[in-house]
Order: C-alpha cells, then structure tokens, then sequence
C-alpha cells in the first residue's frame, strides 16, 4: 500500500479505502441478496472500476433486468480503457477490501467471496455528496447485475479482462 503522505489529494479525497470498502461492502450486499451467495472476490476488481469511473457509470442501464453483455453491446465504447483502469485500481481494490475487513465492513470466506456486514441507510446516504450517493447507488446496482450476468467468467469477459 502507498504512504498517504505521497498520495495526492485527489487520490486520497476521491479513492480513499474507507470509501472504496463501503462501495464494495454495498455492491457485495446487493450481489449476495439476489445471487444466495457472496461476491466472487474477483468481480470486486471490476466493480471500483465501473462505479469509480464518471463516464461509466452516467452510461450504466437503470434497470438489472438490462443484460450486461446486450448493454455491452450496445455501448462497447464503456470498455475503452477499462483494463487499464482496472489494472490501476487492483492496489486500492485490495487496501479497500483490507480496510472493510479490517473495520468490519468486509468479510473474505475461505473460497474466497466477499460479504458485506454493512447497512447504509438512507437517512446515511442523504449525508453525503450527490456524486457519493450516486456512487453507493451504482454500486449496489453493479451487485444486481452482476448476480444477474451468471458466472464471473462472463462478467470478465464482457469487460474484457482476462484473470
């Protein structure tokens, strides 16, 4: 993990751990309450980078039951330098994942899934920025829908990443 004392300001206002964990700990929620199980720890390498990511996630479908490989593609321009992207955010996925473990935000099980152990409110989520509250918005819309696509390997596939 980087020292925050050579982060950026922005890096440290805008990707800090604490947030990222919660993100993840709603996309996790999501992800769990519709698929019966918990997020493969893989997809939550995909998520930060979706929901992060202003012009991805202004472009996210409203709805779950739109599929995510049809929207895909209907707007491939969404995978423009997602791998990149996602590439930079594998050290801040994993210091947030550490953080929301640490904090009791996150649970890691042995086969390697996340459960979230949070619940935002959103009495919570009205004390936050409108940027944040969409965050935590798409973020638990990213668990529907990737509890919706099926396997990991086809949520990967449709983002064009390769494990």
């Amino acid at each position: 993990m980087m020292d925050w004392r050579v982060r950026s300001p922005e890096e440290a206002a805008l990707l800090n751990p604490a947030f990222c964990a919660v993100l993840l700990a709603c996309c996790a929620h999501d992800y769990a309450r519709e698929a019966n199980r918990p997020l493969p720890f893989v997809l939550a390498f995909l998520a930060l980078p979706i929901v992060l990511h202003k012009p991805t996630r202004d472009r996210l479908p409203r709805r779950k039951d739109s599929s995510m490989t049809t929207w895909m593609e209907q707007d491939s321009s969404a995978r423009i330098g997602f791998v990149e992207r996602a590439r930079s955010l594998v050290p801040l996925v994993r210091e947030a994942i550490l953080f929301g473990a640490q904090h009791g935000h996150l649970t890691l099980n042995g086969e390697g899934a996340l459960s979230s152990n949070s619940r935002l409110s959103s009495s919570s989520l009205d004390a936050t920025t409108e940027e944040s509250r969409e965050c935590f918005l798409k973020a638990h819309f990213v668990g529907r829908w990737f509890a919706a696509t099926g396997s990991s390997a086809t949520a990967m596939s449709v983002w064009g990443v390769v494990p």
